[in-house]
């Protein structure tokens, strides 16, 4: 069931044990062997990006994810030019629906089929929002060189990869749709959450609380970053802060505060810096 070889366009016939799909979205390789596509439109409608690059701008040290009526834009600075992605959601915006690459957030079901193996926007595309992409397919690799046990692509493996591989994913689109729950894009209410998410959300506005799954891009520090600092508050707290006194508290935080303010006023202003490490370099 596997593929014995590929016949490239000039004529040359490559035969190998393993092959490795790593031709984006299209996925030429995989999706031939009958995997299906798992897609993730209902909840992350963003369908069309667009890149382009300026070298008009001061260096910062943040990204900036700002959105607007028919999608977002994601800035990423670097030393002598920014990258500016723009996503938009088609139906909201048809006077541009042809301008940029379109995507189809989304999962193969079975990323590793016998000898075929896809890795990247081939296995998974995320909501392009969260940066994920290069993350995604280095843990990929690691994953694939963990299990790869021979040259039988021996269907133990494959599963395990496949499970692993399927539960790391379906957290990224947890990842997704938790952010894009406070923007302009929420899930309607009559669309129903994944179980997952759904399980989330529900635990950490009732309590304050995480669940725990495997396969997390994401620590407890990140998703708590992500939901608070999209405005999503818990209704209660977690019980253990009950521990703590509030005054005890107030101080540390105030110590924090003072410290960070302190290492704020030390650094030097972030072009200086970069330039300070162009020329050690």
């Amino acid at each position: 069931g596997g593929v014995a070889a590929l016949l490239l366009a000039d004529g040359e016939r490559v035969e190998a044990d393993l092959f490795l799909d790593c031709s984006g979205p299209e996925a030429v390789i995989a999706s031939k062997m009958g995997t299906a596509h798992e897609s993730w439109s209902e909840w992350l409608p963003v369908d069309r990006i667009a890149l382009s690059e300026t070298s008009d701008h001061c260096p910062a040290p943040l990204d900036t994810l700002i959105a607007h009526g028919g999608g977002w834009t994601r800035t990423v600075p670097h030393i002598d030019r920014a990258q500016m992605l723009e996503a938009r959601v088609s139906a909201l915006t048809p006077a541009k629906a042809n301008d940029g690459v379109p995507i189809r957030p989304g999962r193969l079901s079975q990323p590793w089929t016998a000898n075929v193996l896809a890795l990247g926007d081939a296995a998974i595309v995320p909501d392009p929002a969260l940066g994920l992409e290069l993350t995604l397919a280095h843990m990929a690799v690691l994953r694939t060189l963990e299990l790869l046990a021979g040259r039988d692509c021996h269907p133990v493996e494959i599963a395990e990869y496949n499970r692993r591989t399927a539960d790391e994913a379906l957290r990224v689109r947890d990842l997704g749709i938790a952010m894009m729950q406070a923007g302009p894009f929420a899930v309607p209410s009559h669309a129903a959450l994944p179980a997952s998410i759904a399980l989330t959300l529900d635990q950490f506005a009732t309590r304050g609380r995480l669940p725990f799954f495997e396969e997390e891009l994401l620590d407890t520090d990140g998703w708590l970053a992500l939901l608070l600092g999209t405005g999503q508050l818990p209704r209660a707290a977690d019980p253990i802060v009950g521990s703590v006194d509030p005054s005890a508290a107030a101080a540390g935080m105030a110590r924090l505060a003072d410290d960070y303010a302190a290492i704020a006023q030390r650094a030097l202003p972030y072009a200086d810096y970069l330039a300070q490490m162009r020329a050690a370099a």
